[in-house]
């Protein structure tokens, strides 16, 4: 799912865009590739890509989002880092 912040008439005014695919869910029974249990209840994982439209670079996220029992966020965290080959050189 794209997401522009500033759009009309299907076209982006903003400075950036950015794009997300939500991985899946976390399972509290899960046991990871180090055979411990993931303690993650209600946990979504959620990858992202922020393309800056101009001369920054782009971004790679990936969100750990962790709902109450309304649904809401109650925990965030996210890791970014600089997408290969998209290094401002400024």
């Amino acid at each position: 799912m794209a997401y522009c912040p500033i759009e009309r008439f299907g076209i982006c005014l903003s400075t950036w865009k950015f794009d997300i695919t939500v991985l899946g869910t976390l399972n509290p029974t899960e046991v990871n590739e180090f055979g411990m249990e993931v303690v993650a209840a209600r946990t979504a994982v959620v990858q992202g890509v922020t393309e800056y439209l101009d001369h920054r670079p782009t971004y790679e996220n990936l969100w750990l989002i962790t709902l109450d029992d309304e649904g809401r966020a109650s925990h965030f965290t996210e890791w970014f880092m600089v997408r290969k080959g998209t290094e401002d050189d400024s």
